[in-house]
C-alpha cells in the first residue's frame, strides 16, 4: 500500500507548479469580456479610482448603481475585489493605450480579467499548503487541490471578475495562517498578522461575511489560551491580529462615508430595486432548499465531490477536531445568512455563487479520506473517489464551455416565466423560478443540451439555430416554448473565441496566445507530476495517512 506520510515541507517547486498549472488552465478558459452585473460594477470602481481618484461612477446600464452623496452614482459592492483588480488594471491601462486592433476599453477589461486566474490559482495552492500543514502527504494534498480547482464551482467562477473566488482565497488563507499560528511551537506574530489581514480583506470584499469571523476569532483566542498568554510573542500576535482586522474595518467604514456620507450605509439596502424591496425576506427553508438541493442551484449538484467531504467528516474530525468545528460553523453561518437574502441564487452564475467562499474549506474535510482506515486505502474506495471526481469534473466542463448568461437570458425571453408579473410593479423576488426549480429548465440540463449540440454533434454555425429548435431541454414539458436567438449560446465560452469573433484583426495574436497558454498548461502539468513523483518516492513504506 502506498502511504502519504506527514510531510510539511516539500520545497517550492511543487507549490509553484500547482499554481502555474491552475493559472494557465483558468487563463485558457476565462471569459475575458465585459458582460455587466456585479463583475462590471466592481471593475468600474477599480477603473474610476485608478483613472480619476474618485469612488463616484459614470452612469451605466450594465449594473445597478446606488445614489451616493450629492446624488452621484456609486457602487453598492465592497472595496476588496476592486483593490485586488488594481495591479492588473494598471498594466491593462498601459496595454490598452497601445492597442491598435481592439477597442481600448475591451482590451483593458481583458487584461484585468487575468486577476481571477491568479486569485483562483493562488486559492488552489493555499489549499495544497493547508493540507500539508494538517499533516497529509503531498499526494493527498495534490488530490484535494485538484478537487478544489477542477472539481468544484471555483473553475467556472474563475471565468469572470465575480468577487466570490477572492473571498474564498482570503477566507482559506486567513484560516491557514491561523493554523500556522496554532501549531508553531514558538509564536510567530506574523502568522497572526497575516490571518487578520486576509480575514479583514475578505470582510472588505463582502462586509456581509463579518458573521463568519465569529468562529475564526474564537479559534484564534482558544489557540492563544492553550498556548499561554505569557509565551514570547503572544501579546504582539494579539495586537497584530486584531489590529489588522480593525484597519480593514476602518477602511470599510471610510469607504461607506466616501460613497454615502454615512459610515453605516453599506450599499445593498435602501434602493428601489429588488434588493431594496425584498432584502432578507426569503423564507429560511426556501432559501436553504434552494442553495443546497434545488435542481437549478443546489450545491450538491454543482459540486458532487462534496459528498466525499460528508463521508470523510468523521475521520477528519477525529484528528482535527477544532478545524472541523470551525469549518462546519462557517458553512452553517453562510448557508443560513444567504438563505434569507432575496437573491440567494447569486444569478447570473454557475451554481450557488454565494456558497463558493466556503467550498475550499469543505473540500479540505475530504482529506479525511486519506486517514488510516479511510476509503482511499481500499481499491473500491479509490474507484469511488475517481468516479465522484469524474462526475464533478464533467459538471464543471458544462459550466466552463457554455455561456450561462446566454442560457439564462434565453430561458427568460423564450419561456413563459412572466405569468406572475404585474405591470408597473417591482419584479418577482425570484424571476427565474423555472431555472431554479424546474429540472427541465435547470442550467445543468440546459448546458448539457447545448454542450451536446456544440461539441458532440459538431454543428456548423449555419445549422445551430435549427438544431436548437429541434429538441430543447424543456421540449417534453412545454413544446411551444421554442428557443430563439441561440447563436451566441452555441459556442465555446472563452476569450479567444469572443475576441477573434468581435475583432477579427486580433486573430494574429489571440490564437498564438491561446496556443502558448495551452502549451504552458501542459508543461506545468508535467512539472506537477514529476515533482510529486520525486517527493512521494521517499515516502514509500513510511507510516502516515493512507493515500491509496
Amino acid at each position: 500500500m502506498t502511504s502519504f506520510a506527514p510531510k510539511k515541507r516539500c520545497g517550492v517547486v511543487l507549490p509553484i507548479s500547482i499554481f502555474l498549472f491552475f493559472f494557465f488552465l483558468y487563463s485558457l478558459t476565462m471569459q475575458g469580456i465585459p458582460t455587466g452585473g456585479d463583475a462590471w460594477g466592481m471593475y468600474l470602481v477599480t477603473k474610476n479610482v485608478a483613472d480619476n481618484g474618485s469612488v463616484f461612477l459614470p452612469p451605466s446600464d450594465m449594473v445597478v448603481l446606488r445614489t451616493g452623496r450629492d446624488g452621484r452614482p456609486v457602487s453598492k459592492y465592497g472595496i476588496g475585489q476592486s483593490l485586488a483588480e488594481a495591479p492588473a488594471y494598471i498594466i491593462a491601462r498601459a496595454v490598452a493605450e497601445r492597442s491598435r486592433n481592439i477597442d481600448p476599453e475591451t482590451a483593458a477589461y481583458f487584461v484585468t480579467s487575468f486577476t481571477s486566474p491568479v486569485v483562483c490559482a493562488l486559492l488552489c495552492t493555499v489549499v495544497f499548503l493547508f493540507c500539508l500543514q494538517l499533516g497529509y502527504g503531498a499526494g493527498a494534498a495534490c488530490i484535494i487541490a485538484m478537487f478544489t480547482g477542477a472539481g468544484s464551482m471555483i473553475w467556472p467562477q474563475s471565468k469572470t471578475l465575480f468577487s466570490e473566488p477572492f473571498q474564498a482565497l482570503c477566507l482559506t488563507a486567513g484560516f491557514y495562517h491561523l493554523l500556522l499560528f496554532k501549531e508553531k511551537q514558538k509564536t510567530n506574530p506574523m502568522n497572526a498578522c497575516a490571518a487578520g489581514f486576509f480575514l479583514g480583506m475578505m470582510t472588505a470584499t463582502k462586509p456581509f461575511l463579518a458573521f463568519i469571523l465569529i468562529p475564526l476569532i474564537s479559534y484564534f483566542l482558544i489557540s492563544m489560551v492553550k498556548g499561554g498568554w505569557k509565551r514570547p510573542g503572544a501579546t504582539a500576535s494579539a495586537v497584530l491580529f486584531f489590529g489588522a482586522l480593525a484597519a480593514w474595518g476602518a477602511l470599510i467604514l471610510y469607504y461607506n462615508y466616501l460613497r454615502f456620507g454615512d459610515v453605516m450605509q453599506f450599499g445593498y439596502l435602501g434602493g428601489t430595486d429588488r434588493d431594496g424591496i425584498y432584502a432578507f425576506k426569503t423564507p429560511l427553508l426556501i432559501g436553504i432548499h434552494g442553495l443546497l438541493l434545488s435542481p437549478g442551484k443546489g450545491l450538491i449538484y454543482y459540486s458532487p465531490i462534496l459528498i466525499l467531504s460528508i463521508a470523510a467528516y468523521k475521520n477528519f474530525a477525529v484528528r482535527h477536531r477544532a478545524e472541523a468545528i470551525v469549518i462546519a460553523a462557517v458553512a452553517v453561518i453562510i448557508v443560513l445568512a444567504y438563505s434569507k437574502w432575496n437573491a440567494w441564487h447569486g444569478d447570473f452564475s454557475w451554481g450557488p455563487r454565494f456558497l463558493s467562499p466556503v467550498v475550499p474549506l469543505l473540500l479540505l474535510v475530504a482529506s479525511g479520506l486519506f486517514e488510516p482506515g479511510g476509503i482511499a486505502a481500499k481499491a473500491w474506495g479509490k474507484l469511488l473517489i475517481a468516479v465522484f471526481f469524474a462526475v464533478s469534473f464533467f459538471v464543471q466542463i458544462l459550466g466552463v464551455t457554455v455561456n450561462y448568461n446566454e442560457y439564462i437570458i434565453m430561458t427568460k425571453s423564450d419561456a413563459p416565466y412572466d405569468i406572475f408579473d404585474v405591470s408597473n410593479k417591482i419584479d418577482l423576488r425570484d424571476d427565474l423560478l423555472n431555472v431554479h426549480y424546474i429540472p427541465e429548465f435547470s442550467p445543468l440540463t440546459g448546458h448539457y443540451w447545448a454542450f451536446k449540440k456544440m461539441i458532440a454533434e459538431r454543428i456548423s454555425r449555419e445549422k445551430r439555430q435549427g438544431a436548437a429548435q429541434d429538441g430543447s431541454p424543456w421540449n417534453s414539458l412545454i413544446m411551444h416554448a421554442v428557443p430563439k436567438n441561440t447563436a451566441r449560446l452555441f459556442g465555446i465560452d472563452t476569450w479567444w473565441r469572443y475576441l477573434s469573433g468581435f475583432y477579427p484583426e486580433t486573430r494574429v495574436w489571440v490564437y498564438p496566445l491561446a496556443w502558448v497558454i495551452a502549451v504552458l498548461l501542459l508543461i506545468s502539468g508535467v512539472s506537477v507530476a514529476v515533482s510529486l513523483y520525486f517527493i512521494r518516492k521517499p515516502e514509500e513504506g513510511t507510516n502516515g495517512p493512507a493515500a491509496s
